[in-house]
């Protein structure tokens, strides 16, 4: 079936507004505020029956050759699978080192890495981080993260920290990656400056990275843990490349957590009825509201400042995964694929971009994302008070986008009837948080088997790199 005529087929639905809610493990999702037709919903499962999307989707939890054009399988789901694959070899070997007695001297953990070895790391760090915080605790070890080749950036960071109690994680698949090598020899220069010896460097880094890369060296990492070709960066936050950082702060068993979230939404994701499916149904809207309503942007507000780094990880996932304007069999594509991306958190967004939002000249829909329980801040009344005018900032802009209100003068006008999804967790817990990476690479997934596209190359990105060698 063309996808020109599925997308020709679902733009005739009509009739009253789907207002499913769906829940699975910490996970709700509300449909109320799309603004898609309650038929257009019955067609969706049709459609993932007739494209065959759960049997194609669950050939990836073993090994397969989906990244056709680099002839590579994708294994990500393995990571969690708790089979006996040599990831869970590698994890194992991961906990083992970070329960070890090794690291006594060790105050604080610099991740250098960029994309996919940055931005999903940076997230589950975040997200910990704020929840010890509010009990009034702290990491075990401090983390920190640099990514861009700005060399103020690697000065901004390790100006604060003490070499000797520091430890370096050069996170690369290939070792080839620009931004890292730069980093890693200003690495070597900033340890020079402390008139300490380059062969102590070695007792301070850890490479997260393929066997064989020129990182993979014993005379540069005391250390060195193993990420293949199969496991793409935008999806390796459940590798050795997020759960490094994330066990030595917070404890291996956070480890074990995560995964276990991620494997719970990696089953909820083979389950072919769409209205318990909550990745597919949720990649359908998506598809309605870029090839149907031929939005060109979608906003991703995350309320809650322990998130804040999430939307620009969904963005990296989105955009590098379905930017793509040709399809599977080589043909240039004739409709829309993956929207732009705007990420922002609540409320300040609310202060930034929304204005465009509510009476700009396009309808941008908005996914928001919310935590119920006030976990993360819920010590005094006054927390909790604030947590609740969070939440209600969040409902009232679903409320607003979608009634608008009327005005006779024009400058006063919301026109309202703006599409909107809201993703709300129970509560912000290490399990929630696996939940959560694994329903949006899913969707992810989900969205470009129905585009007919490989989400899982990176071509576009590979050009100016090349350039770089003629101009510098």
């Amino acid at each position: 079936m063309k996808r020109s005529d599925i997308f020709k087929e679902l733009s005739t639905c009509q009739g009253h507004y789907n207002n499913h809610n769906l829940v699975s493990n910490d996970i709700e999702i509300n449909f109320s505020h799309s603004k898609i037709p309650e038929e257009a919903f019955k067609k969706f499962d049709h459609l993932t029956k007739s494209l065959q999307i759960i049997d194609i989707f669950n050939s990836f939890f073993s090994d397969n050759n989906h990244n056709f054009t680099e002839d590579r399988s994708v294994n990500h789901h393995q990571l969690r699978s708790q089979t006996a694959t040599p990831y869970t070899h590698e994890m194992n070997r991961l906990i083992d080192f970070i329960n070890s007695d090794s690291l006594s001297h060790i105050t604080d953990v610099v991740q250098i890495g960029i994309g996919g070895s940055h931005l999903g790391p940076q997230t589950l760090y975040d997200c910990l981080e704020a929840q010890l915080i509010n009990e009034n605790q702290y990491p075990h070890l401090k983390g920190h993260f640099i990514s861009n080749i700005d060399p103020i950036e690697f000065k901004y960071y390790t100006s604060k920290l003490n070499p000797k109690t520091t430890l370096f994680l050069i996170a690369s698949k290939s070792g080839s990656t620009l931004e890292v090598n730069s980093n890693f020899k200003l690495l070597k220069q900033w340890w020079n400056t402390h008139n300490l010896p380059d062969a102590q460097l070695k007792d301070h880094c850890i490479a997260l990275t393929s066997k064989h890369s020129t990182l993979d060296d014993s005379a540069l990492f005391f250390k060195r843990f193993y990420i293949d070709e199969s496991i793409g960066g935008r999806f390796s936050t459940t590798s050795v490349i997020g759960m490094c950082i994330i066990g030595l702060c917070f404890g291996s068993n956070i480890i074990s957590e995560i995964l276990a979230g991620a494997l719970a939404m990696d089953i909820n994701a083979k389950l072919p009825n769409i209205s318990e499916n909550l990745a597919l149904v949720s990649s359908w809207e998506h598809i309605w509201q870029r090839n149907i309503k031929n939005y060109s942007l979608r906003a991703m507000l995350a309320y809650s400042y322990a998130l804040r780094s999430f939307p620009a990880f969904i963005q990296q996932l989105t955009c590098e995964s379905n930017g793509k304007s040709v399809d599977k069999n080589n043909e240039r594509l004739s409709y829309k694929t993956a929207p732009m991306i705007i990420a922002g958190i609540g409320t300040n967004a609310q202060h930034s971009f929304f204005q465009l939002i509510h009476q700009g000249t396009d309808t941008i829909p908005i996914e928001f994302i919310g935590i119920k329980q006030s976990n993360l801040a819920a010590k005094t009344d006054l927390e909790k008070n604030a947590h609740n005018l969070l939440l209600a900032n969040l409902n009232a802009q679903i409320k607003a986008l979608d009634e608008g209100e009327y005005s006779a003068n024009n400058h006063f006008l919301f026109k309202g009837n703006k599409p909107s999804l809201s993703i709300t967790l129970k509560s912000l817990t290490p399990h929630s948080l696996g939940q959560l990476i694994a329903y949006y690479e899913n969707k992810t997934m989900f969205e470009g088997l129905i585009w007919n596209i490989n989400s899982f190359d990176q071509i576009g990105v590979q050009l100016a790199k090349k350039l770089i060698k003629e101009i510098t």
